[in-house]
């Protein structure tokens, strides 16, 4: 009753419309009832209101990491954006985890077993912390959430901690973050008829994928420990101390990765295609920037068209398939 309208109204000759305010009212005596409070409070008003504040903040949170992410000289190089966004993320982790708490005492998860099992009284099972925990980390949208925190509370340490000239760390971490804070938002969309049976799927989909990405990674690492052995022999270097961004792990899957997705890298595999490179070894390993030059062999491109013989046809029609 009212509940667009925030009022309702009880006529004893019947409901009338009042088209001058939009809204019912009394006959006698000629009265209006509102409901505007309780409209208020209404779980509509309540969701709408928390998702108008979520887009008013991923709007802030763009602009900040657009405009105004910085070097960190002091509580001054902190504008007005940022702000917006951590007193937003502060405010949703406790709003977030203020019902969460009931949730994880004690007595508030009870299953009652039913009387007609035994003729006792019935008892109430009280589930382990290790339960609880795992009951609410497989709702995925309780697992974006945490992993949204973490990755927002990981980029504030860094911004304020390990902040450097360029920002880098710290700007990866805030893409990653914003990133999940847009996946986040698609909850909303489970409000609609139409939309909302989609995301559904597309989450049911993401977990055959990710089942399917182990067996992926056997068929990756694979080719690619055969494409590594074959163009670099012998190389000994394998966990480059200057950084984990020069290790050879990365080399390994970089080309069967693209494979997948229909890249050949047939010049990749001819001799010395990674110049300028050289072949002293202590060069290479002295200055991870320069690359080593690669041999030629011509088993790669025997290995190369059947891996993707099977990963093209075979293992993303079984992906196609599953879906």
């Amino acid at each position: 009753k009212g509940f667009f309208t925030g009022c309702c109204c009880c006529c004893k000759s019947g409901w009338r419309w009042s088209l001058k305010c939009g809204c019912c009212f009394k006959c006698f005596p000629k009265t209006f009832t509102f409901m505007l409070p309780q409209f208020l409070i209404s779980p509509l008003a309540k969701f709408s209101v928390h998702y108008a504040f979520f887009l008013a903040a991923l709007i802030c949170y763009s602009a900040f990491l657009l405009t105004e992410l910085d070097f960190y000289e002091g509580v001054g190089s902190v504008k007005i954006y940022e702000w917006i966004v951590y007193i937003y993320i502060f405010g949703d982790i406790c709003e977030e985890y203020r019902y969460l708490m009931p949730y994880l005492k004690e007595d508030s998860i009870l299953t009652v077993i039913s009387p007609h099992i035994s003729e006792d009284a019935p008892v109430s099972l009280r589930h382990s912390w290790w339960y609880k925990l795992k009951k609410y980390s497989y709702n995925f949208w309780n697992f974006l959430d945490v992993l949204s925190y973490a990755i927002t509370i990981t980029a504030i340490c860094i911004r304020f901690f390990k902040s450097t000239t360029s920002n880098n760390l710290a700007r990866r971490f805030y893409s990653l973050s914003l990133f999940t804070m847009y996946m986040r938002f698609l909850h909303v969309i489970l409000m609609s008829r139409k939309l909302g049976p989609k995301i559904i799927m597309i989450k049911e989909m993401l977990k055959d994928l990710f089942r399917f990405i182990g067996i992926l990674f056997v068929f990756m690492f694979g080719v690619g420990v055969l494409y590594h052995a074959n163009m670099y022999p012998k190389h000994v270097d394998m966990w480059n101390p200057a950084g984990w961004e020069y290790w050879r792990i990365w080399k390994i899957i970089y080309i069967p990765y693209w494979q997948i997705y229909g890249d050949s890298f047939l010049d990749t595999f001819s001799e010395n295609s990674t110049a300028p490179c050289t072949s002293i070894q202590s060069e290479w390993e002295n200055n991870p920037d320069i690359e080593r030059c690669n041999q030629y062999d011509w088993v790669l491109l025997v290995i190369a068209s059947l891996y993707m013989l099977i990963s093209n046809l075979l293992l993303v029609n079984l992906v196609i398939a599953l879906f």
